[in-house]
Order: C-alpha cells, then sequence, then structure tokens
C-alpha cells in the first residue's frame, strides 16, 4: 500500500474539549477516506449530522482536520458524506469495472482495540482544548471478495424495505475499519466501503468476516 493511498484515508476521532484537561480523552469513532480533493466519505453509524463534540480526522502522516461538514447522510445504506478543505491532495478513486468472485482485495482501516493516539498535544482555545498534534497507525487486512449480493432488510428507523449492493469478503473487517475502504489488489480502486455493522442486522450474511456496502465509480 502507497503512501499516497496512507494520505487518504483518516481516522475519525471525537473529542469533548470542554472538559478538564486530564480528562480529555480523544475517542476513535471509525475509519473514512477522500473520494476528491474535498470530499470525504465514511459510514452513517460511524459520523451523523449534529454530532455533539468536535470531529477530528487524523491519516497516518498526522495530518490533522477539524469539523467536516456533512453534506449528505443515507443511515439507510450506512455512508455519510462531508466536505472539508485540507492541504493533501491525494484522494481514491473508485473501480468503474464489475467485480469477478473471488478477487484479491483488502480493507483499510484502525481497529479500535488495536489502535493508539499517540502523544495528543493539546491546546486551549479560548474556552476548549483542541487537539492540536497526534499520531495514529494504520492498519489493514486482506484476503478475498466471495461475491457481490443484493442485500433487502427492514430499516430501523422507517421501518421499510430497503435494498442495497453489498461485498462480501472471507477477510475480517475489525470494528474500527467502519467507513473505511474496500480496495482491489491489483490496482487500489475502491469497491466498497466497510459497513460490518450491518453483520448483525441482515440474516444470511453473518458467515461472512467482512461486509461493505458497494461502490462504483462513474
Amino acid at each position: 500500500m502507497s503512501q499516497n493511498i496512507e494520505n487518504a484515508i483518516y481516522a475519525i476521532i471525537e473529542m469533548d474539549g470542554k472538559q478538564p484537561k486530564e480528562k480529555v480523552l480523544p475517542k476513535l469513532l471509525g475509519t473514512g477516506f477522500f473520494v476528491s480533493q474535498e470530499e470525504f466519505v465514511t459510514a452513517a453509524h460511524v459520523l451523523m449530522p449534529n454530532y455533539t463534540y468536535d470531529i477530528y480526522l487524523i491519516n497516518s502522516t498526522g495530518e490533522i482536520l477539524k469539523n467536516p461538514s456533512i453534506t449528505y447522510y443515507k443511515p439507510s445504506e450506512d455512508y455519510t458524506i462531508c466536505r472539508i478543505s485540507r492541504h493533501s491532495s491525494e484522494f481514491l478513486r473508485a473501480s468503474r469495472t464489475d467485480i469477478t468472485n473471488g478477487v484479491k482485495a483488502y480493507a483499510v482501516g484502525f481497529p479500535l482495540q488495536e489502535t493508539s493516539i499517540n502523544k495528543p498535544l493539546l491546546k486551549m482555545v479560548s474556552t476548549k482544548f483542541e487537539l492540536i498534534s497526534a499520531r495514529i497507525q494504520i492498519s489493514y487486512s486482506r484476503g478475498n471478495i466471495v461475491k457481490v449480493q443484493n442485500i433487502i432488510r427492514t430499516d430501523k428507523d422507517t421501518n421499510m424495505q430497503v435494498k442495497s449492493l453489498h461485498v462480501l469478503l472471507n477477510f475480517p473487517t475489525p470494528k474500527g475499519y467502519s467507513g473505511g475502504p474496500i480496495m482491489l489488489v491489483e490496482n487500489d480502486e475502491v469497491v466498497g466501503l466497510v459497513s460490518s455493522s450491518d453483520l448483525e442486522a441482515i440474516n444470511g450474511i453473518q458467515s461472512y468476516p467482512g461486509a461493505g456496502i458497494r461502490i462504483k465509480g462513474k
């Protein structure tokens, strides 16, 4: 995995800066990635509108972005689209081709149980602490795409049936990978967005170690 790819993938961190300094604890929520210079995508269960605390995006090089603006939120298909300005120009490209069953793939993210937010530096700005710098290590999991399948499930909020296209994997996507990319080994193009929370809600795919929402380029 190249440095350019890593630069486009960020951990999503929540922090309540109004607490006393010794109680300010950055909390890892999940993963997301840029699909253009300023457009960022993640899972809807990771980042929701009207978030209570400050949201920081941090990549493995230490670049920090704060409070992305949510422009589209679709919990029924578990994805959120944001916009935010940044200095880096790297972003991931979605594959335009159909997926062949058995093709080699990998997922990238920041697993909750294994990822540490190292050397967080806080600074008091106005009436609260802000995260100025930190280090975090990216992780990946690899294997094969078993198949792409339409899944029909009942949306918890509307109680309506929703159909969405899923990428089913033979390798794990641990908690914390949610919102991260599923990519083809052969060309590093994105074919899905990790949405492992669906494994607990959808009958028939619990036997797969990982899954994601299908993404296809135009």
